[in-house]
């Protein structure tokens, strides 16, 4: 009982903790401040040929080339990282999570070359993980359902969904697209 309830403690402690720091860091690309955006360029990095751009410099230029980019990334950490509070939705909020720290951690690692800030993204994504292994025997039921062959679906309606699903990304694409070149027109 008295590990059942420490298990529980360690748990929301963890929730709460990647909840903290993703909202930090989703609030500061929502609202610039973490990369350097397009046109905002320090003036050391802009009088920079390419070819003398050292890696962090780069990686942060690159990430904030495209605004959209960045407020995707931004919004689905504060999803991941809201959806953590919740009991009925902790496991989604990790899994929406666990990519978007994987990407992070190789970005940094490869990229960035600031290993404070990929052991801070590899505490984040550990912690993911243990709120996963507090979690195994829900997770292997959810597992279980979503890989039987008991689901009631037809064939048909599974072409709908996926269908549905390409019209909405390529119409986000579009958008996102027409945007993109009316803001290179001005």
């Amino acid at each position: 009982m008295v590990r059942k309830k420490s298990n529980l403690s360690i748990e929301l402690i963890s929730r709460y903790c990647v909840f903290a720091i993703l909202n930090m860091y989703a609030v500061r690309k929502l609202f610039g401040g973490q990369f350097y955006m397009k046109g905002e360029l320090p003036l050391d990095v802009a009088n920079m040929t390419l070819g003398e751009v050292d890696s962090f410099s780069l990686g942060w230029t690159f990430m904030g080339y495209s605004i959209y980019y960045v407020a995707i990334i931004g919004i689905i950490q504060l999803i991941g990282a809201w959806l953590l509070l919740w009991n009925r939705t902790k496991l989604i909020g990790a899994f929406i999570l666990v990519p978007i720290m994987v990407n992070i951690i190789i970005f940094d690692l490869i990229f960035i070359k600031i290993y404070t800030a990929a052991v801070l993204s590899i505490i984040i994504f550990g912690l993911l993980i243990l709120i996963f292994q507090f979690n195994n025997q829900k997770l292997f039921a959810a597992i279980k359902i979503l890989t039987s062959n008991n689901l009631q679906t037809s064939s048909k309606n599974v072409l709908i969904n996926i269908g549905a699903s390409l019209i909405a990304l390529a119409m986000i694409f579009l958008f996102c697209y027409s945007i993109e070149l009316l803001t290179w027109q001005t």
